[in-house]
C-alpha cells in the first residue's frame, strides 16, 4: 500500500517508468487528474435569450505535472536523464495506433488511460545531483479505466435429469440471459467473444436496444473476435492455428458496431442462437471508463 500518488508509464516495448515520492524520478506535483474539459454544441434563436445546449462532448485531456531527476553523482544525474528520454522516445510510446499507458496510483485505487508524453523539459541542475522537470501526457480519449477486468460469459446449461433420480426434477435449461453491470461514469464499450459452433447467433443488450447478428457461421473450432471500441474497432477469426483474419463481413449490423455499449448500471445481455447447442456460447469482457479519479 502507498500513502502518497504515483505516475507509472508502459511503453509499447514493455518498459517501465515510476514517478513517485523518492528517487530516482520524484513527483512534485500533477494536474489534470479530474473531469476533462466539455465542448457544448450549441444553437440560438433570433429573438432567444441564451442559447439551447444540443449536446455536449469531452475534449482530450492533458495531464500536466512536474517532477525532479535525482542522482548519486553528475555522471549518474545525466546517464538517469538519458535513460528517461530513451523509455520516452516517440517511436516506442505510439505506433499509428497502439499507445502507452500512464497509471495512477494513491491510497484509494489505481487506473489507467492511453497516453502520449510529450516532453520532458529538463529545465534546470541544481548543482550535481539534482534536475528540476515537467512533462505532459496528451490523451486523446479522456476516460480513465478501472484496472479490474469484468466478464460475463452465456453458454448452454444442460441439467437434463438422470436415471436414478429425485423429487422434484430439474429438466434441462439454456441460459442465454444475463447481466452485466457498468460501475463506471459513462457507457463502456466491450470485446466479444463467439465460439465457433457452426450457428449464425445475435448478441442483444436489451437495456440499450443495440444488436449485433453473425451472418456467417462461425465454424466449430474458430473464435470471432469483436471490439466496440471507437478506438480499436475490430472484427476478426481466430483460426485454430492462432492466425487472425479481418472478419468485419461476418456481421450484419443492425447497430453501428461502436453502438454495442454498456450503460450505466446493470444491462440485461442475451445470446441468441439460430441453433442452440451444448457449444453454443460466448463471453463479454469489459472495463468500467471514470471521467476523473
Amino acid at each position: 500500500m502507498i500513502h502518497t500518488q504515483r505516475l507509472t508509464y508502459i511503453n509499447l516495448t514493455g518498459d517501465t517508468i515510476v514517478f513517485e515520492g523518492r528517487p530516482p524520478y520524484v513527483l512534485e506535483k500533477v494536474k489534470g487528474l479530474g473531469k476533462s474539459k466539455v465542448k457544448f454544441n450549441t444553437s440560438r434563436g433570433v429573438y432567444q435569450h441564451g442559447d439551447t445546449t444540443r449536446g455536449a462532448l469531452l475534449e482530450p485531456r492533458n495531464i500536466d505535472f512536474s517532477f525532479h531527476i535525482q542522482g548519486m553523482s553528475r555522471s549518474d544525474l545525466y546517464q538517469k536523464r538519458e535513460a528517461l528520454m530513451r523509455l520516452l522516445a516517440y517511436e516506442r510510446v505510439f505506433d499509428g495506433e497502439r499507445q502507452g499507458r500512464l497509471f495512477y496510483e494513491n491510497d484509494h485505487g489505481r487506473w489507467w488511460i492511453p497516453a502520449i508524453p510529450e516532453g520532458p523539459d529538463p529545465d534546470r541542475r541544481i548543482q550535481n545531483w539534482l534536475i528540476q522537470s515537467r512533462m505532459s501526457f496528451r490523451c486523446s480519449d479522456p476516460y480513465w479505466r478501472d484496472e479490474a477486468i469484468y466478464t460475463l460469459a452465456l453458454r448452454m446449461s444442460d441439467t437434463s435429469f438422470r436415471l436414478p433420480f429425485r423429487f422434484p426434477i430439474r429438466f434441462g435449461t439454456r441460459m442465454f440471459m444475463g447481466r452485466a453491470v457498468n460501475a463506471g461514469h459513462s457507457s463502456t464499450p466491450v470485446r466479444i467473444t463467439i465460439y465457433g459452433s457452426g450457428e449464425t447467433p445475435s448478441l442483444v443488450n436489451h437495456t440499450t436496444g443495440a444488436k449485433i447478428t453473425v451472418s456467417r457461421p462461425v465454424a466449430a473450432g474458430e473464435t470471432l473476435l469483436i471490439n466496440t471500441d471507437p478506438e480499436a474497432l475490430s472484427v476478426v477469426v481466430r483460426a485454430l492455428d492462432g492466425t487472425e483474419t479481418p472478419a468485419h463481413g461476418y456481421l450484419s449490423l443492425e447497430t453501428p458496431l461502436e453502438g454495442f455499449v454498456l450503460r450505466r448500471g446493470p444491462n440485461a445481455i442475451e445470446y441468441v442462437p439460430n441453433q442452440p447447442s451444448n457449444l453454443s456460447r460466448v463471453e463479454l469482457r469489459w472495463s468500467s471508463r471514470l471521467e476523473g479519479v
